[in-house]
């Protein structure tokens, strides 16, 4: 039995549109020639072991997941190109934001900074905020890690004065500020990090070349299916782009060199 999960942008506020868009997905996949389509998602508990398992019809993977565990064990499909403010095509920054009256910036001392994020395998919450310092010059050398489990966890601690500084996917404040602005609220934009590749939809390695291509041509369906417009936009989705393993290596080289107490990636 074939599975499909959609993990990444799930927050509570757009579960709906998510469930529609697969809906929505699932109609395109099934026309376009796949059998054994879901007609429900998967919500994993151990997606890493979700991801590489070859049963997966469809997901959608974190950039440094698929970098560090996923590369040789999962296909990409294509990747989502997001209308959400710091995106450019399939590339997407993440936003910095400390308290409302903050004029805290990413400089070359970052000692006395204390840092809330996600988790040490986020892209978004822990390496592209080490990028922002390491371009000011600096190091991750912060005074304290806070590690929240979500990036609205992490801005929630920046606004009750528990950490300085975060940094937050720009599809994800994109999202929570159209959907939940109070989740936002009471936060002042310190700068963007640098871009890399975005968050691509994957296929197992199960998958056969004439499946893959099936599920590239239901995506396309689905990108310009009329009925799903308001569904796209709700989720900022604009279209897909086909990549190759080599550009995420954007992905790979901003990771290089980072770990938990500032210097070296921990992971393989």
């Amino acid at each position: 039995m074939r599975f499909a999960s959609l993990p990444m942008y799930d927050l509570p506020e757009i579960r709906r549109a998510t469930r529609a868009w697969w809906a929505g997905l699932a109609r395109a996949f099934s026309a376009s020639g796949l059998d054994d389509v879901p007609q429900s998602l998967t919500a994993p508990t151990d997606t890493t072991g979700h991801w590489r398992d070859r049963r997966l019809l469809f997901s959608q993977a974190c950039g440094r997941n698929y970098v560090r565990e996923l590369a040789g064990h999962v296909q990409l499909v294509a990747t989502p190109c997001y209308a959400a403010p710091g995106c450019d095509g399939p590339r997407y920054r993440s936003l910095l934001f400390g308290g409302a009256d903050s004029d805290l910036e990413p400089t070359a001392d970052m000692s006395g900074v204390r840092a809330a994020i996600n988790g040490f395998d986020s892209h978004s919450g822990w390496v592209a905020l080490c990028a922002a310092v390491g371009a000011a010059g600096g190091a991750p050398d912060f005074a304290d890690i806070r590690v929240t489990g979500s990036h609205a966890a992490s801005m929630e601690a920046v606004r009750r004065g528990e950490a300085d500084l975060c940094a937050v996917d720009c599809v994800t404040f994109a999202l929570l500020q159209r959907h939940a602005p109070d989740r936002v609220a009471g936060l002042g934009f310190i700068g963007r990090t640098p871009a890399a590749t975005g968050l691509p939809y994957i296929t197992g390695a199960g998958t056969g070349a004439a499946e893959l291509s099936r599920l590239r041509d239901g995506l396309g369906r689905a990108m310009e299916a009329p009925d799903l417009a308001s569904v796209r936009d709700s989720l900022f989705i604009e279209r897909c782009e086909v990549l190759a393993d080599s550009d995420y290596d954007r992905v790979r080289d901003m990771a290089r060199g980072i770990d938990r107490t500032g210097g070296r990636d921990p992971g393989p």
